[in-house]
């Protein structure tokens, strides 16, 4: 079970990234608005689903501290989007004013 879900928690936070990433591209090779506003809905949607699972994540940690080290290493690469998010919406706001 913690193997699943370190599993999906990579599927998650890697996925967000890659799909925020094609995100912002496409809105920076097309210039289309439209895509502004879908990289930022999709960020507030990324953003909850990497903390509902980073929660279970640290929950499983407390409760099941036998794969501690596994959560933890799973927990940072979530982590690690939040700075690569709050670049991504930095450069999508400045090509937008």
């Amino acid at each position: 079970m913690i193997k699943m879900l370190n599993s999906v928690g990579i599927k998650i936070a890697l996925g967000s990234f890659v799909i925020g990433i094609s995100i912002l591209l496409l809105f920076l090779i097309t210039k289309n608005e439209a895509f502004a506003f879908v990289g930022y809905f999709y960020l507030i949607i990324a953003v909850i689903l990497n903390l509902i699972t980073l929660l279970y994540l640290i929950y499983n940690t407390i409760m099941y501290n036998e794969n501690m080290l596994s959560n933890i290493y799973t927990g940072l690469i979530i982590l690690l989007n939040i700075p690569i998010a709050y670049v991504c919406a930095l450069v999508g706001l400045s090509y937008m004013f």
